[in-house]
């Protein structure tokens, strides 16, 4: 009697473990900054881990979130919606999302300025529309990354180590110098145009592909590497 009392605590505690796994998780700003990882900043009181589902969507707030100590996780990120402001995620530091995707929706922006040794992967689909900056940082993942219009800004290195397709115009703008973008694995699809402002130079890695649909338009000169 008592093994039979003791088998259905065990199952209904390993049911409830594993309804509890994944959650949404919304960020207020209530921790008074701008940090992924102070617990006070999310509505469960918790930073995200790799199982939750993140909104950084906050009714009437500005959103201004960064990432800047260690990689963060998520299952699936949502920037954006109907807040009615802007809802701004900075990423610094490394940021792993898994199958459930990116969407970056009105109001949102997803700025990458990181190391290329602190990659941003995405395990599912990351739609980054037109709302998508890069800096400098690795796109990586099983996954891919789908844009509309993108701007590669800043002269410093920028990795594709996933699939990358941009349906409508790449933007490289260096400002200040040759910008370098390297083509690690698998390919970056421009199914519209690439237009620099200054010298750009590109290389990919064997089996690794650039592939444009539309024109290449070159201000500066380039230095490719295939």
């Amino acid at each position: 009697m008592h093994s039979y009392i003791f088998s259905i605590v065990f199952v209904a505690l390993v049911f409830f473990s594993s309804c509890v796994t994944g959650r949404v998780v919304q960020w207020t700003a209530a921790g008074g900054n701008p940090l992924w990882d102070s617990p006070n900043n999310w509505d469960s009181f918790a930073v995200p881990t790799a199982d939750d589902d993140v909104i950084i969507n906050v009714a009437n707030i500005a959103g201004n979130v960064r990432i800047g100590s260690g990689t963060a996780y998520c299952n699936s990120l949502t920037v954006g919606g109907n807040s009615g402001t802007q809802q701004t995620l900075t990423i610094f530091t490394g940021l792993s999302i898994g199958a459930g995707g990116v969407s970056i929706l009105s109001n949102g922006q997803v700025i990458l300025n990181a190391a290329p040794s602190t990659p941003l992967t995405c395990a599912g689909t990351f739609t980054g529309n037109s709302q998508f900056t890069l800096i400098s940082g690795t796109l990586g993942g099983a996954g891919s990354f789908v844009f509309n219009n993108v701007p590669f800004n800043g002269t410093a290195l920028k990795v594709i180590n996933t699939t990358v397709t941009i349906n409508g115009v790449l933007s490289v703008n260096p400002q200040t110098g040759p910008g370098v973008i390297n083509i690690a694995s698998k390919s970056l699809i421009i199914k519209g145009s690439m237009i620099t402002s200054a010298t750009v130079t590109l290389s990919s890695a064997p089996g690794a592909s650039l592939q444009v649909g539309g024109t290449l338009s070159y201000s500066g000169g380039q230095t490719d590497s295939f």
